[in-house]
């Protein structure tokens, strides 16, 4: 960006803050990210999740019928999350578990853990210009603790820069307690029409393919179908290849979004496939754990670990 033509560089890129006002969503705070390219809502009472995501005017993500639901009328309770589940563009799952509920010394984990429904504080919109690129980071953290148990901070970044084809998301997880504490994690990403139709394909950069729901065709779990009334959903977990660059990549004729991140944070892509009717959506979602194993990643007091991903959006072959 030449700053020296514009007044305000905000009129280009930039952020506002505001506050959902009816329906369920009342009372959640957001935040708009907007690149010229890239125009994204971030839930700031929701970890700083992604919600509605927008590539040249052209919605990417899945929204689903629930919309967005205020983690004050969020339910809990085991199988609650179906009734509030709002999906977005990317929804944090962990720290304390991903997948069914689970029952832990009496504690019920909801589905996809806890860690969605904690809002964010130290909000701020940092700016810097270097080498001719003007970027945009927001910045948050959340602070996942409990009385007798852990103390662990998620410090996370949302950057982008002015009319750049790509965003990317980086979270610091920091054991701020006095013993071991464990966490999983994972980046519920997801895409529905119209990228997502019966002409998308799938690349995912895996060793091996398994499928781990109860319904699944491994021949067909890089294909897609029209939308099927009543079908059931398909989840596949991907080991990924050593090495970094683009590890899953969804595109059909008018453009295509890849996900980048290094498979040493994220060993393993889920694919949730759901070809119903009105639940049309593939979740691509890097994970830490082998599902349906949950295995926690351990730090010690004082240590962090960093995670990030940067989806990256094209109109071009």
């Amino acid at each position: 960006m030449k700053t020296q033509y514009v007044a305000d560089p905000s009129s280009l890129c930039g952020a506002e803050r505001f506050t959902f006002s009816e329906g369920k969503a009342k009372g959640v705070d957001a935040v708009r990210l907007y690149n010229g390219k890239l125009d994204l809502t971030v839930l700031l009472d929701r970890c700083m999740d992604i919600f509605r995501l927008f590539y040249k005017g052209v919605p990417v993500s899945y929204i689903s019928k629930n919309g967005l639901v205020s983690p004050r009328l969020t339910e809990t309770a085991p199988y609650g999350f179906l009734n509030s589940f709002d999906a977005g563009f990317m929804y944090t799952c962990g720290l304390d578990n991903i997948g069914a509920p689970e029952n832990v010394g009496g504690r019920v984990l909801p589905q996809h853990g806890s860690v969605s429904y904690l809002p964010a504080e130290n909000v701020r919109v940092e700016t810097e210009e270097a080498d001719g690129e003007y970027c945009l980071a927001l910045k948050g953290t959340m602070k996942f603790t409990a009385l007798f148990g852990q103390k662990l901070v998620l410090r996370r970044e949302i950057r982008l820069r002015y009319l750049g084809d790509e965003v990317t998301v980086k979270d610091e997880i920091v054991n701020e307690g006095y013993a071991e504490e464990g966490y999983m994690l994972m980046y519920h990403t997801n895409l529905g029409y119209p990228l997502l139709d019966e002409n998308a394909e799938l690349f995912v950069d895996a060793e091996r393919t398994a499928g781990i729901s109860d319904a699944y065709d491994l021949s067909r779990c890089l294909k897609f179908e029209a939308p099927t009334a009543g079908r059931a959903e398909e989840v596949y977990r991907h080991d990924l290849r050593a090495g970094g660059g683009v590890k899953a990549r969804l595109k059909n004729k008018n453009f295509s979004v890849a996900l980048q991140f290094d498979p040493v944070e994220f060993p393993y892509l889920l694919e949730w496939k759901s070809m119903a009717c009105g639940d049309y959506v593939v979740g691509l979602e890097p994970v830490t754990t082998p599902m349906p194993e949950k295995k926690f990643r351990v730090l010690k007091a004082g240590e962090k670990a960093v995670h990030s991903v940067t989806w990256r959006f094209s109109d071009k072959d």
